[in-house]
């Protein structure tokens, strides 16, 4: 069976009183559910400045754990994150929409990853990363769905602009899926 590893440290930042991460996690508890179901890890930040990223945060993690504990024992991971990140979004529209004046504003980004064999699938929205480590080395392998990074990927800006320019956090759209 795959050895995994894992640890968590979430910290509020320097400008924010509150945090609004949310983590969790689908553990493998045999070597038959390693087999067919794999791992799950999936991080949430509310986003800053929205009403209620918190409430959005933990509905988002919650609704991607569900949707891989009660997906198909060996559906292929790539698709399920893609539907489950989905239907995540979807849920924290519904609890926006519920949570009355300005909860419809409430807003997280997201990045789930599912291990299986000795596969990784990644899906994210927003600037919440996912790193490999090896060896003591890091090697990014989401790209940020920022305005700033958008930039950096047209050449309009170099990598060190990018962290300094005030955008760096404007999150934008995308499409799930594509980059």
């Amino acid at each position: 069976m795959l050895e995994v590893e894992f640890g968590q440290l979430s910290d509020c930042g320097r400008t924010r009183q509150t945090n609004e991460d949310y983590l969790g996690w689908v553990l493998a508890r045999t070597p038959a559910e390693a087999r067919t179901r794999g791992w799950l890890f999936a991080l949430a930040d509310g986003v800053g400045g929205q009403n209620g990223g918190e409430v959005a945060a933990r509905t988002a993690v919650e609704s991607v754990l569900a949707g891989f504990r009660e997906a198909p024992a060996g559906e292929p991971h790539a698709p399920l994150l893609v539907r489950l990140v989905q239907e995540a979004n979807a849920k924290v529209f519904e609890a926006g929409l519920t949570a009355g004046p300005g909860g419809a504003s409430m807003a997280t980004t997201l990045v789930a990853c599912a291990l299986r064999f000795d596969r990784a699938a990644v899906a994210h929205v927003g600037d919440s990363r996912c790193y490999l480590v090896r060896r003591g080395r890091a090697q990014l392998l989401t790209r940020d769905h920022t305005v700033a990074s958008e930039q950096v990927r047209l050449g309009l800006l170099s990598a060190r602009e990018a962290a300094e320019v005030p955008t760096r956090h404007v999150l934008y759209p995308r499409r799930l899926g594509r980059g």
